[in-house]
């Protein structure tokens, strides 16, 4: 394959030939208007008419990102006359391009050979690469440094069932049993080959050792009590201590056995686009909707002795759900369901715990174990937030549900001395994860805002400036958002067709703030010290490790709420959840006594594409009472404490 680099090329390829410059307006590709407007057909209309005017082709990239803003534009405009008469493409026509003269030498002509990428040895593979390498390991013949890996992971002492303690036995089969990650019908074909424990003996060791007491299955929910399920993940961490960590469990006294104490978080979402069914249904749900109630363990402790710490609790794989049902997420849902779960956490009773295997008894006392209901999102804190206020009382979405904060009221410097009007919700509403989201989207709309500003409200600044949502102000986001797919690879505001949801998510907004400041703060035209202040912040609040300084966080809160309300930004008034970050973090921080990263909702949204494959390739689709049996037991048995101890 023969590829040319064209000396003074405009589309910036490495020829170092480039001598003279030149520019031309847009407007000079369009003189012949594109009969077609799709996406392909502008793509050959705009190089073959970039061809005539510079003589060679431009950058692919070059290319298509005219084709995309001028299908934008047009999309945005409706009609080809408005190119021409409206401000915005006029614009887009007056804007240049500047194309290089090539120089009078020849063309440097490279030939490259395209081959096939050899494949990586195993020996020089990363963790993960390995981990993939041997996924389908019992389907094929392994090779020597695989098994080599296999076995260092601890799966030949897996494989030994010789031993006549029965419990150690089960809970090996299903150590082995979810490290190959094989469904059903694969692990039955791969049991008759590697000499694994039949089929039913899995199934048995599942229904005796991974669900709790009393789960109550019905059409389209499926749920087990608070009590039930702390019993029985106590149990099971315990169990894994005796086995695991025995200098742990040596020398406890009758008394500290007696005395257990637990915490947790618990907290619940929604969560849409799910595969609809032809099923039996005398529920109201037709399974397009989930609501799902999650429990995540953080500590055990015996009086002033800590036990067990979890030292992941934003995992996925220790998020057990509590209730399950398909069910829309409405205000009243979220109201009765958190209502239940507050008169469970109310009305808890010390709890006997049995480990099984050791004939050792423990207690879970009352009063020592602390719930955080803090895994909510805005909207789930905002439904919650009326059931503390008088029914005739109304509280908007872009109040604050803490102080109760009118848009009008943000950007005032007394907003800090504002007393708490419903302080209970100081225990609910950290958010910290969704806050990455949050704090990015509000700064992209400041900037749109601020644009729209500028352009529409004249010198005096009475004029009239569309909203957000107008055509002008979509262009306005569009461009920004093709800005930053072109520097720094984000896709920002993209809805994920067929699986819900956008592409504005956790790692989204972290990139956002982290991969370039100084690039993000040019795309959106604000100073790079509120990208940088907005990512200090959110570190700190988002840390599971260590409790931050609310001292040190107040005072950095205060310095970009002092740029965030001057000028040019000052005209437009703070979000409700930017403003809850900033003037409520520190009384965040003082009300818990872990991290507030550790009590985030972070493990609650991960586990939402367990619920969806749970649905689509671990369940029956005979009728909604079946599957929701399946898709409940299935999230417990991948959210059991022993195996996510022992996968560590």
């Amino acid at each position: 394959m023969m590829v040319l680099s064209a000396p003074g090329c405009i589309c910036k390829c490495t020829c170092q030939n480039s001598k003279k410059s030149r520019s031309f307006p847009r407007a000079d590709l369009v003189k012949n208007f594109p009969s077609s407007y799709t996406h392909a057909a502008l793509i050959k209309h705009f190089s073959s008419e970039y061809f005539t005017i510079a003589g060679y082709h431009a950058e692919a990239l070059v290319i298509g990102n005219l084709a995309k803003t001028f299908r934008t534009m047009l999309k945005v405009l409706k009609n080809k006359g408005a190119v021409y008469s409206s401000p915005r493409g006029k614009k887009w026509l007056e804007t240049e391009l500047t194309i290089k003269e090539p120089a009078s030498e020849i063309p440097v002509v490279k030939t490259v050979t395209p081959q096939q990428k050899p494949r990586k040895p195993f020996q020089e593979l990363a963790a993960r690469g390995k981990k993939n390498r041997v996924a389908k390991l019992f389907n094929r013949n392994p090779e020597i440094e695989e098994l080599t890996f296999v076995i260092s992971k601890k799966t030949k002492q897996r494989l030994d069932f010789s031993t006549v303690d029965k419990r150690k036995k089960q809970n090996e089969v299903l150590s082995l049993f979810y490290d190959v990650n094989q469904g059903r019908k694969n692990y039955i074909k791969a049991a008759r080959r590697h000499n694994w424990p039949y089929w039913h003996v899995v199934k048995k060791a599942k229904e005796s050792v991974l669900y709790p007491k009393n789960i109550m299955y019905h059409d389209g929910r499926a749920e087990v009590s608070l009590a039930d399920l702390m019993s029985h993940s106590t149990a099971r961490i315990l169990e894994y201590l005796y086995e695991k960590e025995p200098s742990v469990m040596a020398g406890l006294t009758e008394a500290e056995k007696m005395s257990l104490g637990l915490w947790a978080k618990v907290g619940g979402d929604g969560q849409g686009d799910h595969m609809n069914y032809s099923q039996r249904n005398t529920a109201n749900g037709n399974g397009s909707s989930i609501f799902c109630i999650s429990y995540v363990p953080l500590k055990l402790k015996t009086g002033d002795k800590l036990l067990w710490e979890n030292s992941e609790p934003n995992s996925p794989l220790i998020c057990m759900p509590l209730v399950f049902m398909f069910e829309k997420e409405t205000e009243d849902l979220i109201q009765c369901e958190e209502g239940k779960l507050r008169a469970q956490i109310e009305n808890l009773q010390d709890l006997s715990v049995s480990v099984v295997g050791h004939q050792a008894k423990f207690c879970l006392k009352a009063n020592a174990v602390k719930v955080y209901s803090t895994m909510w999102d805005g909207k789930s804190c905002t439904a919650i937030a009326k059931t503390f206020l008088p029914r005739e009382k109304k509280l908007a979405s872009n109040t604050c549900h803490i102080c109760l904060a009118t848009p009008k009221d943000m950007n005032h410097a007394d907003v800090w001395k504002r007393p708490l009007a419903i302080p209970e919700m100081i225990e609910y509403s950290c958010t910290a994860m969704h806050m990455w989201i949050r704090a990015m989207e509000f700064l992209v709309n400041m900037s749109v805002k601020t644009q729209l500003h500028n352009q529409f409200a004249g010198e005096d600044g009475q004029g009239k400036v569309p909203a957000l949502t107008s055509k002008d102000g979509e262009l306005i986001k569009s461009e920004i958002k093709s800005r930053f797919w072109i520097f720094l690879s984000l896709r920002l505001y993209v809805v994920h067709a067929g699986h819900g949801g956008t592409s504005n998510n956790g790692n989204t907004a972290r990139n956002f703030f982290k991969k370039d400041p100084v690039r993000t703060a040019n795309i959106l035209e604000i100073d790079v010290k509120i990208v940088n202040l907005f990512a200090m912040l959110l570190d700190m609040f988002n840390n599971p490790d260590t409790k931050p300084s609310s001292v040190e966080y107040e005072e950095k809160a205060k310095e970009l709420f002092g740029l965030l309300t001057s000028p040019p930004l000052g005209k437009f008034s703070l979000s409700q959840s930017v403003h809850r970050f900033l003037c409520h973090g520190r009384q965040f921080i003082d009300c818990f006594e872990m991290p507030i990263g550790a009590l985030s909702e972070s493990a609650l949204e991960a586990r939402n594409k367990y619920n969806r494959r749970a649905r689509e390739f671990h369940a029956r689709k005979t009728s909604m009472k079946d599957n929701v049996h399946d898709v409940f037991n299935y999230l417990l048995c991948t959210s059991d404490a022993y195996m996510f101890l022992t996968r560590q």
